[in-house]
């Protein structure tokens, strides 16, 4: 998704001990707008600052971005409501 890691995108790729020794086709990061397109900005920036090769935001940094200010969207139901409870009663007995 991040495209092959390259001197431009990694830095410090360079300094590591088997950096050169195999070679990779070279791919080209995606557009995560396409791909994620039912997401919303936020969201794909949110997964963008982490999928990064170097200058990744620390877990403090992300627990300050604006994707937790946004109000998520409604869940569907993964199992009938009956279900639901009776696992939820066989997990605690």
């Amino acid at each position: 998704m991040i495209g092959s890691p390259t001197e431009e995108n990694w830095p410090s790729v360079k300094d590591m001990p088997n950096y050169g020794k195999l070679i990779f086709e070279k791919k080209s990061p995606e557009n995560l707008f396409l791909i994620f397109m039912d997401s919303s900005k936020n969201e794909v920036k949110f997964l963008s600052s982490m999928l990064r090769y170097e200058q990744r935001l620390t877990a403090a940094e992300l627990l300050k971005h604006p994707y937790f200010k946004e109000y998520p969207t409604a869940l569907p139901k993964l199992l009938p409501e009956e279900r639901l409870a009776d696992i939820q009663v066989q997990d605690y007995e």
